[in-house]
């Protein structure tokens, strides 16, 4: 048995000499498993399983008469429906189906009635993700990379800061310290456990780090004592609301996420809110469901205007030159790289045609005295 790569599921190599379709049929009516399927590994060696449902966009001109029929032809129950796009159905196969589920989302995927199917893997989900050291605000050179050489101007000689703006940071969570008031962050969800208490676990920092620069706030009490090493961090906008949207579990804070269809809802949920930009440092597998929430947003968001959707490029520029993650590259995104100090590309930051700017990630405070890089 090796380890298992997503919740409840235990994974097994398969013995020489042995079929994979008569294993699974001989343990398709053993009492206690639930579903047996492959499981596979993404280009970054990430395992993951195709999970229990699968998500499946039907017509806008297919009637509810015709869904039902077509579901119960083939023996899939009705997990969920999307509350943002009616037409999204999550799926579930039952016990009397003769496919399994990938087998099902394949099936679904060739029918006249259906724009999309694809399991609803919860595996894929990645941060771009950074490591934290002790630094000290001097440090903070990235507001100072804005126009000309490093520190000849600040984003803070620039007008236009007094703005109020709402700012949804889609990661692992949000909470208030001594350089970001809690007051500017407004109530937001938790996708990762379904509730409504988005604040970060223990070991989780990377929605922190990203939050920080971009609305700390330098405020007084950093300067007291009771603030580490007298730290106050100023940010790129120290006037913003943050919205935080929540789609990673506390013990899974640098690796897995929610299930592809958790995630599309988070991105609906952040322009329904009232999200003016929507910052997303995570990459995820192609999903037809996450593409159509991004439009939404896009589209839909701040009332017909429009949201401004921000993604990273990806992290694996070495092992994949001239690519980019397929979030980054979406028409409606602005896809951002990394770069250091002297306006070099990170050779790990991701790039191509599509890129657009390049923003400072090495030797970055965030906020509380933390260096990114």
């Amino acid at each position: 048995m090796d380890d298992y790569p997503t919740d409840g599921f235990y994974a097994y190599s398969l013995a020489s000499g042995y079929d994979l379709e008569q294993v699974r049929a001989a343990l398709r009516n053993v009492e206690g498993v639930a579903m047996i399927d492959p499981y596979y590994l993404t280009i970054n060696g990430q395992a993951f399983n195709s999970g229990p449902t699968f998500v499946v966009g039907f017509r806008h001109d297919v009637t509810q008469e015709r869904v039902d029929a077509l579901n119960e032809q083939h023996h899939v129950i009705v997990e969920k429906i999307s509350r943002h796009t009616p037409s999204v159905y999550v799926l579930s196969i039952s016990q009397s189906s003769e496919f399994g589920l990938l087998e099902m989302a394949n099936l679904y995927y060739g029918i006249d009635e259906t724009y999309f199917s694809h399991p609803n893997t919860a595996g894929s989900l990645r941060q771009t993700a950074y490591t934290l050291d002790d630094k000290y605000h001097t440090y903070q050179w990235n507001v100072m990379q804005v126009i000309g050489n490093l520190g000849t101007a600040s984003v803070w000689d620039f007008a236009g800061l007094t703005d109020s703006l709402v700012v949804a940071v889609v990661d692992d969570g949000v909470t208030g310290h001594y350089d970001l008031d809690q007051a500017r962050i407004l109530p937001g969800y938790d996708f990762a456990d379904d509730d409504d208490d988005p604040s970060p676990g223990d070991s989780c920092g990377h929605g922190m780090g990203c939050t920080g620069l971009i609305a700390a706030n330098h405020t007084i009490a950093s300067q007291i004592m009771s603030a580490p090493d007298y730290s106050g961090v100023m940010s790129l906008n120290p006037h913003v609301s943050i919205l935080p949207v929540k789609i990673f579990r506390d013990y899974r804070c640098s690796g897995q996420g929610v299930s592809l269809y958790s995630t599309a809802e988070a991105i609906h949920y952040a322009w329904q809110h009232g999200a003016d930009v929507l910052s997303n440092s995570w990459i995820c597998e192609f999903s037809d469901i996450v593409w159509m929430a991004i439009d939404s947003a896009a589209i839909r968001g701040r009332d017909g205007k429009g949201c401004t959707i921000v993604f990273a490029s990806g992290n694996d520029a070495i092992a994949y030159p001239e690519r980019m993650s397929w979030l980054a590259i979406l028409a409606p995104v602005i896809g951002v790289g990394a770069c250091d100090q002297f306006n070099d590309r990170l050779n790990y930051s991701m790039y191509g045609i599509n890129l657009g700017p390049c923003g400072p990630q090495q030797r970055i405070v965030p906020a509380g005295n933390h260096l990114v890089s």
